[in-house]
């Protein structure tokens, strides 16, 4: 484990705090929401490795700037949402609606992973959204011969379905377009991931 962490890489930018720990010959560096690294040194080299980080890492109060809020909390709510959006996609659809039971799934995993890890997990997500957008509107447009009092068939599968069962596919699509419109924003840049915003300092 203690090999591991011998070489990291940081960015500079990133760092706003120095906690220096003389006893311990230690010195922490912070971003703006979580401790990033401990550095250790030796006795004989401690104020030396001091002194170079000092020189590279700006703090809040030089930057003369107000401290940035954690963005866990924002990330916390955006889990929410990317769940809360999943659960149509999850429900049971009118007959013969029907998604296979991996595609919420998927969906739901690739999201989660394009929000904290990379933007490049949002393709995944907008497989996702076109495999299921595509499997209703093939079934839907599915004809079938049904005869009813007024008018012989042949009667499409959106024809077919009543007023009340509307609802839960418009739901529907309503989460796949919230799904396109997170996928996209993500990887056009709009979207950082915590990872990716983590490991360049911008947090």
């Amino acid at each position: 484990m203690a090999k591991s962490q011998e070489t990291t890489f940081i960015h500079w930018k990133g760092l706003i705090k120095i906690t220096p720990d003389e006893r311990h010959k230690t010195i922490a560096l912070s971003n703006s929401w979580r401790r990033v690294l401990v550095v250790y040194a030796s006795e004989s080299n401690y104020q030396e490795v001091l002194q170079h980080i000092n020189k590279y890492v700006v703090t809040l109060e030089e930057r003369k700037v107000k401290k940035i809020k954690s963005p866990l909390p924002g990330a916390l709510l955006q889990t929410f949402l990317i769940i809360l959006a999943s659960i149509p996609i999850f429900l049971e659809l009118p007959h013969p609606f029907k998604i296979d039971l991996l595609v919420p799934i998927f969906i739901l995993c690739f999201a989660q992973a394009t929000l904290w890890l990379s933007r490049f997990m949002a393709y995944p997500v907008l497989l996702g959204v076109a495999y299921s957008a595509l499997t209703i509107f093939y079934i839907g447009f599915q004809s079938r011969e049904i005869g009813f009092l007024f008018k012989e068939g042949p009667y499409t599968n959106f024809e077919l379905i009543s007023s009340w069962e509307w609802p839960s596919l418009i739901i529907l699509f309503i989460s796949l377009g919230y799904f396109t419109w997170f996928s996209l924003s993500a990887i056009k840049g709009k979207l950082g991931t915590m990872l990716e915003k983590d490991m360049s300092g911008e947090q």
